[in-house]
């Protein structure tokens, strides 16, 4: 729900198995609205078929920014991960003022958790950067960490943030991550340096973070031209060969094609 209650349901009947209430203060939501992209699943194949607790999990991103993990059998918390099922990204260090939210579903590859960010880039110049992070799914632990702000930048600007639905290619262990615009968004002096990882499509090797590649669409965003849908992953006929491609909309109105 846009207050992150996450409702189990029948597909049968629709009546109601379990739910769970984060209890997100209301009062004091992010940008005065209430966002939630989804939620995600992801079950343990080692031991799925014992029926283990929290072998099936339920990953939700909250809009204070809690990452929590719900056994999908019960609509309990899973307190082997984080602390007592929840782990509360506002306490790393962002590098910069302000907050960030999240109010997108997380990605999972295999046993990994990756998610990024929403941040109000119009409201801080040095808004808190983009990190993208990725957790253990079982333990919560922190597995890496990407930075799109460069490390001579990030006391002065930040944002870049990927707030819009990651996608996964399986078979290559990559995340393709849709980013924003740095801030302050819509006043760009302090900005003279290339930003080559802001309103991009930048692939990472899931397990580890590395950069793969990346294309940026915007050099230099004055007006909030964040890359705002998930990329999609499609295989095309190209001068008659067949090439596997990401196709990334944009709010400027271009769709953009690219080799993956």
């Amino acid at each position: 729900t846009p207050f992150n209650r996450v409702v189990a349901l029948d597909p049968g009947t629709g009546s109601e198995i379990w739910s769970y209430d984060p209890e997100l203060d209301k009062k004091n939501t992010y940008s005065k609205g209430s966002y939630c992209r989804g939620v995600s699943y992801w079950s343990d194949s080692k031991t799925l078929d014992q029926g283990g607790t929290c072998s099936k999990r339920v990953l939700s991103g909250i809009g204070d920014g809690r990452l929590i993990a719900i056994d999908a059998d019960t609509g309990k918390a899973c307190n082997d991960f984080g602390n007592k099922g929840q782990i509360n990204l506002n306490s790393f260090d962002y590098h910069g003022g302000g907050s960030i939210s999240l109010t997108s579903a997380p990605a999972i590859y295999e046993d990994v958790v990756i998610l990024g960010s929403t941040i109000l880039d119009g409201e801080w110049a040095n808004a808190p950067d983009g990190i993208v992070r990725a957790f253990d799914v079982r333990s919560g632990e922190q597995l890496w960490s990407w930075n799109p702000i460069p490390e001579n930048l990030r006391d002065t600007i930040g944002g870049a943030n990927t707030w819009a639905p990651i996608s996964i290619d399986n078979k290559r262990g990559w995340v393709f991550l849709p980013t924003g615009s740095p801030s302050h968004d819509p006043y760009g002096v302090e900005r003279s340096e290339p930003l080559p990882y802001g309103n991009a499509v930048v692939v990472l090797d899931a397990l580890t973070g590395e950069k793969i590649w990346s294309y940026q669409t915007i050099h230099h965003d004055l007006w909030d031209y964040d890359l705002p849908s998930m990329p999609t992953l499609v295989e095309i006929n190209h001068q008659d060969k067949k090439v596997e491609a990401v196709l990334q909309a944009t709010k400027t109105g271009f769709l953009f094609v690219l080799d993956r």
